[in-house]
């Protein structure tokens, strides 16, 4: 036992010295590690990327009509979509009441089982939407002042 200790006892003293001794913030970097221009470079380009993407699809609050769409190519949403969106909150409560009772009360079911996968279709069933002409030239004259503006 005495010859482990006389082996380890240099490297065990060093190591303590080191935690003991405060360490010297003046020699290590306070900087986080994307403080440097290459990630700042590319966080600026994917941040133009973003900003021309949304100006290109237009801003989705400017919308006036009362339809569920998808915003990047505006689609809209069938009624049948729209009530499959409303129930989904239900379903997911009543499939973690089963997923608690079958698994963690009753012990019916392992719990290493997959749960089942939904499979909600909102956007399966869309109607592409026409723009009535105010509208067309209300989207126009944003488009054109926000170009302006650039």
């Amino acid at each position: 036992m005495l010859h482990k200790w006389s082996v380890v006892g240099p490297e065990f003293s060093r190591l303590v010295r080191e935690f003991e001794t405060p360490s010297d913030s003046k020699d290590t970097p306070v900087t986080h590690h994307e403080q440097n221009a290459a990630t700042q470079k590319k966080f600026k380009t994917e941040v133009l990327s973003l900003i021309s993407k949304l100006e290109e699809f237009g801003s989705p609050f400017e919308e006036d009509s009362g339809d569920l769409y998808s915003i990047h190519d505006k689609r809209v949403v069938s009624e049948k979509g729209v009530n499959t969106l409303m129930e989904v909150y239900q379903i997911g409560e009543e499939q973690f009441k089963d997923f608690v009772i079958d698994r963690l009360v009753d012990f019916r079911v392992s719990i290493d089982i997959r749960v089942k996968r939904n499979c909600c279709q909102i956007f399966a069933q869309t109607t592409h939407t026409k723009l009535k002409p105010g509208q067309q030239l209300a989207l126009a004259l944003k488009s054109s002042q926000m170009f302006s503006r650039l």
